[in-house]
């Protein structure tokens, strides 16, 4: 599958997620948990890479 990127500079590419991006995603959404809470309501019924997954496969 070919996914969509957009260059913005030679120091950053804008690309659209997948399901191999899931692991890093779910990482970063559990190290900022506390953080994204405030924005993101629904974040306590998230259940780690699963979840994460499911939802790019969507």
């Amino acid at each position: 599958m070919r996914r969509l990127q957009l260059r913005v500079n030679e120091c950053v590419v804008l690309r659209q997620i997948a399901e191999e991006d899931a692991e890093e995603i779910s990482a970063l959404i559990d190290r900022n948990r506390v953080h994204l809470r405030e924005w993101l309501p629904w974040l306590d019924n998230s259940n780690g890479i699963h979840d994460t997954a499911r939802f790019i496969g969507r």
